[in-house]
């Protein structure tokens, strides 16, 4: 059976804190048989878990650490260099997609029919999946500005402003999006008589230690952009919430996160 887990934060620091104190008491260790260190490491993984942060955008934005000899996870400067890998549809020579890509010019990648054909009759089971894409075809839409201008218009009462990351082509390549999911809702606040913003996050797979704070107080920065181009007095920031079957972290961090909470390092 498994064994989810539900978090409730006040900030960033303080979900990432308290995930990694629950992690060695919820999680489950396993070796990495494909992904990220596979045949070479093995990582403490929880089966399932949820993430409510109440004020993300309580600064600062990266976990505080006090411990001697542990490195912070993250800086601002990691966050400022993020950044553009959200906002923008520019890929690197070296990337195969970027997550600004997806939710500001997404493009699909048409495979030849040969390859096609060599891929669902030839392959033998264990084989690896190295097709490369023939054809980029763009769909012509920017799903962030859409889902900005219609924000733009009042229109909050949807569950429609979806920015999705994940394609199922992304099953033909080696590295696969970790975020597939950026979904909005604005809900009516009657304590302050206005709407909030607020974020819900799907990762398939998720690097506990040093992943996650990246990942929220960028998305956190990306949320705070939309609110400043929407542009409406009736709008502020809400919440955040972010979901997981795969959040972990790796041996490699392990010893870090020992000593965050006061345990043997081995």
């Amino acid at each position: 059976m498994l064994n989810p887990v539900h978090i409730d934060a006040t900030n960033i620091s303080d979900a990432w804190h308290q995930a990694i104190y629950a992690i060695f008491r919820h999680g489950s260790e396993y070796a990495v048989q494909k992904g990220s260190f596979e045949n070479e490491d093995k990582r403490l993984e929880f089966d399932s878990v949820s993430i409510r942060i109440r004020n993300p955008g309580e600064r600062p934005l990266i976990p505080i650490i006090d411990v001697p000899g542990i490195p912070p996870p993250s800086d601002q400067e990691k966050i400022d260099e993020y950044l553009p890998y959200l906002l923008t549809d520019i890929v690197q020579k070296n990337e195969t997609y970027t997550y600004g890509e997806r939710i500001n010019n997404p493009k699909l990648r048409v495979i030849e029919n040969e390859k096609l054909k060599e891929f669902l009759l030839g392959r033998k089971e264990g084989d690896e999946i190295r097709i490369k894409p023939a054809t980029e075809v763009s769909m012509h839409c920017n799903p962030l500005e859409m889902v900005i201008q219609q924000y733009r218009k009042g229109l909050f009462g949807q569950n429609q402003l979806t920015m999705e990351i994940g394609m199922p082509s992304d099953l033909q390549i080696s590295d696969p999006p970790c975020l597939r999911l950026i979904d909005t809702k604005a809900r009516f606040d009657e304590s302050i008589g206005k709407y909030r913003l607020h974020f819900f996050l799907y990762f398939r797979s998720w690097d506990l230690w040093g992943g996650l704070p990246l990942n929220l107080a960028g998305l956190q920065t990306m949320k705070e952009h939309m609110i400043n181009c929407i542009d409406r007095d009736d709008l502020v920031d809400g919440e955040m919430h972010a979901f997981s079957k795969g959040l972990h972290i790796y041996g490699m961090s392990l010893k870090y996160a020992k000593m965050l909470t006061h345990q043997q390092a081995e």
